[in-house]
């Protein structure tokens, strides 16, 4: 299968194309509502195979959490549009390597991360962070929001990200170690020194208003 030309038909800047047929595989395609049903490990070996409504239906399912990792970590929409787009076409490519050891999400996860980072790097920007989970309504929210990602800033970049993809992504303490390739011990380590310098931090942003 042509890479370039699968993900041509899979893939555009900032949105996933619906379509009827694309390439097409020596077996009948599958079911729509069948593929639905199945759970990623069984799409991901439909889409090693050829079966290019497999592989899309798991972009369907990734493609707004990983467009959100991006952002935020990046802070730039389209820079975060171009990430998503290659962390799927590398996940394409690599999808023949991809054994099952971890889950598609962890490891999906994984490429999204590193290629925000090797893209900051080249780009030689800062870290930046946004909280958007957090709840309330009016100016209350907005300067809230404000003061959370003031917060966050003032973490060093380890404990920004595990605690984003802690606190924003749900990820356990297992995922996030496969993510960030480091141990779960030194994941804990991070979190609770991260949510410590941050409760440190707010209390003396509340106290100097």
């Amino acid at each position: 299968m042509d890479v370039a030309l699968a993900l041509g038909d899979f893939l555009q800047k900032g949105t996933v194309r619906r379509r009827e047929s694309h390439i097409q595989s020596q077996n009948k395609p599958a079911n729509a509502s069948s593929l639905h049903a199945l759970k990623d490990a069984a799409l991901v070996a439909r889409a090693r195979r050829g079966e290019s409504a497999a592989f899309e239906l798991l972009i369907d399912r990734h493609r707004e959490r990983i467009l959100n990792l991006a952002f935020q970590l990046l802070r730039d929409r389209d820079e975060a549009e171009d990430v998503a787009q290659d962390a799927f076409a590398n996940a394409f490519a690599a999808l023949k390597n991809f054994r099952g050891e971890a889950q598609f999400s962890t490891w999906i996860y994984r490429i999204t991360f590193n290629l925000c980072v090797h893209r900051k790097r080249r780009a030689r920007v800062t870290e930046e962070f946004e909280e958007n989970r957090h709840g309330g309504r009016g100016e209350d929210t907005a300067l809230t929001k404000v003061m959370v990602e003031e917060t966050l800033q003032q973490l060093s970049p380890p404990l920004r990200a595990a605690l984003i993809l802690r606190e924003m992504h749900d990820l356990s303490y297992e995922e996030i170690a496969d993510v960030l390739q480091i141990p779960v011990g030194t994941v804990r380590s991070r979190l609770n020194e991260a949510r410590r310098q941050f409760r440190v931090l707010w209390m003396e942003k509340e106290a100097g208003e």
